[in-house]
């Protein structure tokens, strides 16, 4: 389209105006645009990185101004479970109303636990009302061992760790762990210390309905007595939803093989698979599953098509841990071991390998 010399001239002064604003145009580098070319261009020109380190130090150098704002602004928000009371403060009312429960009278405490009072977290310097309200909010975690002080939520009190406030004589909880600096005010609950986890955990006690198995590493059920030994089986992640489960506060379900994860993570995943995510054994018993699949196979292997009828596969039984030969099938193959069809097929069986190269010959 023809324009006339002055129109051209404000088209070129606008031009000129959105070219200096592109300029400062901030990315989530924190840097202009130009800017930000210019220091890619740098590290892609480095002599000494390698591809991966450059891709990585141009991905850091892209978010790093959307990190640092996400940290602030983590700093910066203000919870009632975070923030530092002042002596005259109204305490009764310092835990939010849906996070305190009421049995007859208040319960103080937060959404994890009930209790009288808040810990002091020494890596930041603020009291919150447990270890799960800390770790939710900050970007480190605490360190429940090295807690020095507690805070009264009844009257403010600052004080070394105990289980009642030396101000007003406020019992902050009917179980107290001075090893574990923790509280816990429901009655409901029956809990221990086991010193070789040197955790608090839920139950009557050790020898009573828990045992420590060593080995393992973990507090199982007096019923599990006789299990299979993993060593360390607890101090991994859950395999399904890689939450670490030693110190995590969720009941765990230990697997005959011996491997374990949360007992609510269990459920669900029994739902759709029958094997441990781990070492592929069967979760349980599975006699009665594998005798239905033997009353479909008697029929199935008949109506074979000739070209496979006589063809055996060598297979891998991940129960028994042996290899056998089994008629080949499209879906199951049964160890002849063990009678489990919790299989792999690993190829052809050698005694039909050999047939086929005579066949060539």
């Amino acid at each position: 389209r023809l324009t006339s010399p002055g129109s051209l001239g404000i088209f070129v002064r606008k031009a000129k105006r959105r070219v200096g604003q592109e300029k400062l145009i901030r990315t989530a580098s924190g840097l202009s645009q130009e800017d930000l070319r210019k220091e890619i261009r740098r590290i892609q020109k480095h002599e000494h990185l390698s591809e991966k380190l450059k891709s990585k130090r141009i991905q850091e150098l892209m978010t790093q101004s959307w990190k640092n704002v996400q940290r602030s602004q983590k700093r910066r928000k203000s919870l009632d479970c975070c923030v530092r009371i002042k002596p005259e403060a109204k305490y009764q009312h310092y835990v939010p109303e849906g996070q305190r429960k009421v049995l007859g009278q208040k319960k103080f405490g937060c959404k994890h636990y009930e209790r009288g009072c808040n810990v002091s977290a020494p890596c930041c310097s603020k009291f919150y009302p447990c270890r799960y309200c800390h770790d939710a909010e900050e970007d480190h975690k605490i360190d429940r061992y090295s807690i020095s002080r507690v805070q009264c939520m009844k009257c403010g009190h600052e004080q070394p760790v105990s289980k009642s406030c030396q101000s007003c004589n406020f019992q902050f909880a009917s179980y107290f762990c001075k090893s574990c600096n923790f509280f816990d005010d429901d009655d409901t609950k029956d809990i221990y210390h086991c010193n070789d986890c040197n955790l608090c955990r839920i139950g009557k006690g050790i020898g009573i309905d828990f045992f420590h198995c060593h080995k393992c590493a973990a507090c199982m059920s007096i019923e599990l007595k006789d299990h299979r030994c993993v060593e360390n089986t607890l101090k991994s992640d859950c395999p399904v939803c890689s939450e670490y489960m030693f110190t995590s506060s969720k009941p765990v379900a230990f697997l005959q093989c011996g491997h374990a994860m949360h007992a609510e993570c269990f459920e669900k995943y029994a739902d759709t698979n029958y094997v441990c995510p781990i070492c592929s054994k069967s979760l349980a018993d599975m006699s009665d599953y594998f005798s239905r699949i033997d009353a479909y196979m008697k029929d199935s292997l008949n109506h074979m098509p000739e070209e496979v009828a006589k063809v055996k596969n060598l297979i891998f039984c991940a129960d028994c841990e042996k290899r056998s030969t089994a008629p080949f099938h499209y879906s199951y193959h049964r160890c002849a071991h063990c009678r489990s069809y919790n299989t792999k097929v690993l190829g052809r069986a050698q005694e039909n390998v050999q047939s086929e190269i005579k066949g060539h010959e």
